[in-house]
């Protein structure tokens, strides 16, 4: 039942070469077989073995029982429960992202075959061997019907010349850099080596791009050349190339260019009557490779859908709450514009990435926790996570096995134990929302219903909220009944926590209840209100974006506008038209520096609502030191605790970065967001991964990036906290820092910021 599988190809090999590797079997017997060459550090990283399938196969068993499977005789009795259950395809649909990344660390990973070598025979593979330095572990797993084996041999890359840079993980746009170069030479021959760098449009050459080294021995030496980052963002390349003679060696870096500033939206709205034409221009002054300007054009007043929309895809915080808001409204923009079929594949991507990340939030018990990992469930986040799990499914996405299974068992336990008693209104809105979503999955509890519709002082968003889940199980009459004599009023409120909730918010949910209740003229009133706030300049919440995005979107589904119009646009002298019916209808503007000149033309005989959005990044040093309600202030200090100044700092040096923070009211305040964003040239020590802790006593939370530090925390009426980061100077060159800034993520007059500079690692 052996088979011993046998390597044979050089000890030694160099790369950007094609390896000879010939695989046959010790005893000449057959067999088919897989091949794998891997990195060593890779497989070091997980303490890998190579495979040895006889161990499992062979493997003695505790009782001897046998097992038979009735798969094939059972499927069709499941069919019905199976079809959701199952996804077929891989989930590489589902990896979370927004557009291409560089690719900065290409891994030694080929996995070739399966293959087979017949008796007495053998195989010699050719594999192409990429710009890599190290060593490599070859890997044979055999079988043959019911005989195992494995081999394995390690091999090293290598060559007599060498190269290795190094840059930073990523950079930011205007950035002086030092880029390292570490030249090997391995052999006594080498003596003369002729170093240059290539670099694409993102980069300018602040010297010579082309240096020379001369050993008198075996060994390395480095070699530095100094680059800029131009005014624009992307994916930056960087080819460096060493030759002595008749030997060559390369690397080619990505690196992403990444803004230091958030986006910002520039809007102008117009209204165009039949025949009537309107002039607007749109200025690129930010960014090279941020910018784009949107057209937008309805036959209804629009709500600023795609400043909104962009909103919550880019906030950068990522809670339970606001992951489900980024994706919850995108099931609905098919309804609200007309959207390409890249658009949509970008849409179908962002929802399946959204299910993969709620799988990290779920706790033992079937709840969602506000942040991954925590044990306790957010009782809000759970029934908004599980709606969008209901809604997305109906649309037709697949859930990972279980995951909606055990959130309902856990929202059937917590309403049958809910009792009310000296329970707030957002208790209240709680367990009505619970109630109506159990309704909405099927399984609804109808005695927990009665109980809380009896319930003194249920809130007026409460009322209608249960209302839905009455209508859903067909109790129309009932729901009929209870919104009778409901009004659409609430008042002006804001929870830092909780259910997040607003005025806003509270009327996206009357708006969604009024539109499944089919109670249209109240539905319309409600839905204006909600398109003028999404119209306005006001800061809304991404709670309160999201439910009117999703209430919006329900309500025009069900009632689509009938009007339609014909509209044309012409950027600096070039015409394009288009019908406009029910929906939103975009015309891009290419990103062109400087101005660009609009003609928008009603050409039809109904009113057209026109909207021209500039998305941009501005140039880094226009934030400014504000605070509201909150105060902020940041220092450096060595590992001895003394001040540093962060403008020139030596290079190797080990520092902190200490963010203090005070409340300066008499409220206590929940889910607060400090946003640090560090120089390239810095890099952050990741304390966790060491056995550290999280500083400041009042810290909920910490996200450690490449090149930030998210951390969530709370502050008591007047209490102070402290946030410690843990820093190394790098790279060599001068960089932005840009400026701090923490706010309350449910309230924008809670806020501080702190103005950016330029620093220098010299």
């Amino acid at each position: 039942t052996h088979l011993q599988p046998t390597i044979s190809m050089k000890d030694e090999i160099r790369p950007e070469s094609t390896a000879r590797i010939k695989v046959s079997e010790k005893n000449g017997r057959k067999m088919s077989y897989t091949l794998a060459i891997v990195d060593d550090g890779l497989l070091d990283l997980t303490h890998f073995q190579t495979p040895q399938p006889w161990n499992t196969f062979y493997a003695k068993e505790a009782l001897g029982i046998q097992t038979w499977d009735l798969y094939d005789d059972v499927l069709g009795a499941y069919s019905g429960s199976l079809d959701h259950l199952l996804s077929v395809g891989g989930g590489a649909g589902a990896i979370v992202g927004n557009g291409p990344k560089a690719n900065r660390f290409p891994p030694m990973v080929r996995f070739l075959g399966p293959f087979e070598v017949p008796a007495g025979g053998s195989k010699t593979h050719k594999v192409d061997i990429p710009s890599y330095i190290g060593s490599v572990r070859v890997m044979v797993v055999a079988r043959d019907e019911e005989s195992y084996g494995n081999a394995h041999k390690t091999v090293k890359v290598k060559k007599p010349l060498m190269v290795l840079a190094t840059m930073p993980r990523v950079l930011g746009p205007g950035e002086t850099f030092s880029l390292p170069v570490d030249v090997f030479a391995m052999e006594k021959h080498i003596k003369n080596v002729k170093v240059t760098i290539e670099s694409n449009d993102i980069f300018i050459n602040e010297d010579a791009t082309s240096k020379s080294i001369e050993f008198t021995q075996e060994g390395d030496e480095i070699v530095d050349f100094k680059l800029r980052t131009k005014e624009k963002i992307g994916i930056g390349k960087v080819k460096i190339k060493a030759v002595c003679g008749n030997e060559v060696a390369t690397q080619e870096i990505e690196i992403d260019v990444r803004p230091s500033n958030p986006y910002t939206f520039e809007m102008q709205e117009f209204q165009l009557d039949g025949g009537k034409s309107e002039s607007a221009e749109v200025l690129f002054d930010g960014l090279t490779g941020s910018q784009e300007a949107l057209v937008s054009v309805s036959t209804v007043p629009q709500m600023n859908l795609e400043k909104r929309l962009k909103y919550l895809v880019h906030y950068p915080h990522g809670c339970v709450e606001q992951t489900t808001s980024a994706v919850f409204p995108q099931l609905y923009l098919t309804v609200l514009e007309e959207l390409t079929k890249e658009q949509k594949q970008v849409i179908t991507h962002n929802v399946k990435a959204g299910i993969e990340r709620l799988q990290l939030f779920q706790t033992y018990e079937g709840g969602f926790a506000y942040w991954p990992g925590q044990s306790s469930a957010s009782e809000w986040g759970t029934n908004y996570a599980g709606h969008f799990l209901l809604e997305a499914e109906h649309l037709g996405y697949k859930l990972p096995p279980g995951l909606k299974d055990r959130w309902i068992a856990y929202q059937k336990d917590r309403a049958a134990e809910w009792s009310g008693f000296r329970m707030g209104q957002g208790e209240h809105l709680t367990q009505a929302y619970r109630l109506y979503l159990l309704a909405l999955a099927g399984s609804p509890d109808v005695g927990a219903m009665n109980r809380l519709k009896e319930y003194d002082g249920l809130s007026t968003t409460a009322s209608w909220r249960l209302a839905t889940a009455y209508g859903k199980i067909g109790q129309l009459e009932t729901a009929r009944e209870m919104t009778k004599s409901l009004t659409t009023y609430v008042p002006v409120f804001t929870e830092l926590t909780g259910t997040f909730g607003s005025e806003v918010r509270d009327r996206a949910i009357i708006l969604e209840a009024q539109t499944s209740l089919k109670q249209n003229e109240g539905a319309m009133e409600s839905m204006k209100y909600l398109a003028q706030k999404m119209r306005s300049d006001e800061w809304l919440s991404t709670q309160e974006t999201a439910y009117s995005l999703i209430a919006i979107g329900r309500f025009s589904k069900v009632n689509p506008n009938s009007a339609q119009s014909t509209f044309s646009l012409t950027v600096d002298g070039k015409a394009q038209t288009a019908n406009i019916g029910k929906k939103l209808v975009n015309f891009t503007i290419a990103e062109r520096k400087g101005k660009r000149s609009l003609v928008l033309k009603n050409t039809g005989g109904s009113s057209l609502f026109v909207t021209v959005t500039t998305k941009k990044i501005p140039k880094v040093g226009k934030e400014k030191d504000k605070q509201s309600k909150l105060k902020a202030t940041i220092s450096y200090e060595d590992m001895d605790g003394k001040r540093i100044d962060p403008t020139k700092i030596k290079q190797g040096t080990e520092f902190y970065a200490i963010v203090r923070l005070r409340n300066i009211t008499s409220m206590n305040y929940h889910e607060m967001a400090l946003n640090q964003i560090f120089p390239s040239g810095w890099e952050v020590y990741n304390s966790r991964m060491f056995g550290g802790q999280t500083s400041g006593a009042q810290v909920d939370y910490q996200d450690i990036r490449d090149d930030r530090v998210l951390t969530y925390y709370s502050l008591k009426a007047h209490g102070m906290t402290s946030v410690k980061v843990r820093l190394h100077a790098t790279y060599k060159g001068k960089f932005y820092l840009p400026g701090i800034y923490t706010e309350a993520m449910y309230d924008h007059s809670i806020h501080a910021q702190r103005k950016g500079q330029w620093v220098e690692v010299i």
